[in-house]
């Protein structure tokens, strides 16, 4: 009785299986279309992606979004080496944005000048140091980042961000002051007391060196 019983079982489920096999209908008929699009460079204004201040408002296909400029407040004689002050809410940092859509990198490089009272009688022999910093993006794909590297600014153009070919597309950002650095002033125990400024200059290049 028990082989019977197993027996009839398989040919019920059998039969259920070979009804619910369903019927195929044939192609009738078939056809192509295409679609388009150009891609084209960008020349608009960039979102800012930290809060780097103040923005260029630069438009065209590889600009400065936005820069840092550095207050180091007051300093006594005595000490060496002062941080930069944060503004509450920002960041220290640079942005720079390739819409070219060409893959052909970027090189961007700073100097600065001579610290110099208002009237320009006194120099200050003093040196500021960036950091590496934080490399932040709004591109899709991180892994073709920018590089951020370490300069410390003399009146000879040094890389601070850069974008090997292939990398660097989209939006990217340098917050000089991430992963716990600091951009710092150093002064010489000999300065005359005074109030001195500096300029810093970016430039961007279309190519990496």
């Amino acid at each position: 009785m028990k082989t019977v019983k197993t027996t009839a079982c398989l040919a019920l489920l059998l039969g259920a299986t070979a009804v619910s096999v369903p019927a195929f209908a044939e192609e009738a008929s078939k056809a192509a279309s295409t679609t388009n699009v150009e891609i084209i460079a960008g020349d608009d204004t960039n979102e800012i992606i930290d809060p780097i201040e103040p923005p260029t408002n630069q438009k065209g296909p590889l600009v400065i979004d936005a820069v840092s400029s550095f207050d180091f407040g007051k300093i006594k004689l005595g000490t060496l080496t002062k941080e930069a002050v944060v503004p509450e809410g920002k960041a220290l940092g640079v942005q720079v944005t390739d819409k070219r859509g060409t893959g052909a990198g970027w090189d961007l490089s700073a100097s600065i000048t001579e610290f110099q009272n208002a009237d320009k009688t006194k120099t200050l022999k003093a040196s500021v140091k960036i950091p590496a910093g934080q490399v932040n993006t709004s591109a899709s794909d991180s892994s073709k980042a920018a590089v951020a590297s370490e300069i410390i600014l003399n009146s000879t153009a040094g890389t601070v961000f850069s974008a090997s070919k292939d990398n660097g597309m989209g939006s990217w950002s340098d917050l000089f002051e991430g992963n716990n650095q600091k951009v710092e002033l150093t002064v010489p125990s000999d300065a005359y007391v005074a109030a001195y400024t500096a300029t810093i200059n970016w430039s961007l290049q279309d190519a990496p060196k």
